[in-house]
This record gives C-alpha cells, sequence and structure tokens, in this order.
C-alpha cells in the first residue's frame, strides 16, 4: 500500500508542514544529533491533518513522534500502510548496511 501525494496547494500546504519533506515516502535523512546519526523517516498527514513524523529502525519497528501534538489520529489504511512501510524499511536498511559497510 502506498500513501498518494497531494497536487497543487494542497500538496504545497503538507510540505509546508512537514518541513518541505514529501509525504508518504521513506527517505535517509542525518540526524543533527550526532548521536542518533542517519535515521529512516516517513512524514504523512494523519486524519486530522496533523503532520506525523515517523522513524524506522532496521529491525522493522517504527516510532511514531508526536513534534509538539498532543496524539495523532489514523485510520485503518493509514496502520495498513505503515505497516507495509515497516517491512520497505527492513530492505532499505539493508542496502544502505551492504553500501556503507565500509565507511568506519
Amino acid at each position: 500500500m502506498k500513501m498518494n501525494n497531494s497536487e497543487g496547494r494542497l500538496g504545497e500546504f503538507e510540505r509546508h508542514l512537514t518541513g518541505g519533506f514529501e509525504h508518504g515516502k521513506l527517505m535517509f535523512l542525518e540526524n543533527s544529533d550526532p548521536s542518533i546519526g542517519t535515521e529512516l523517516v516517513m512524514f504523512f498527514m494523519d486524519v486530522e491533518y496533523d503532520p506525523v513524523r515517523v522513524t524506522f529502525d532496521p529491525e522493522g519497528m517504527a516510532s511514531i513522534h508526536s513534534d509538539g501534538h498532543n496524539w495523532h489520529m489514523l485510520s485503518a489504511d493509514q496502520l495498513m500502510m505503515l505497516s507495509d512501510m515497516c517491512e520497505e524499511a527492513v530492505r532499505m536498511w539493508e542496502k544502505w548496511d551492504e553500501e556503507h559497510q565500509d565507511d568506519g
């Protein structure tokens, strides 16, 4: 299951709320905290249109970050999408590890 990105003004608004990042897409980002290092992150909008940031570890565990919100409301489709993204995250981390095994 893949999350569709909105187009036009709505898409611009979504990117604004997620710090300019495309939502529904897994991406590696360097955390500003060097003790954390590289994170596999995805942004999307919850059903109340609040931005959601999710990080994925190499074992496929997802952490949903509140980032100033008291809660996030997710639909069944969004939860299934997160499950699919957990599986994709494992594959992406394996590939990342292969590409960076000689980096130290």
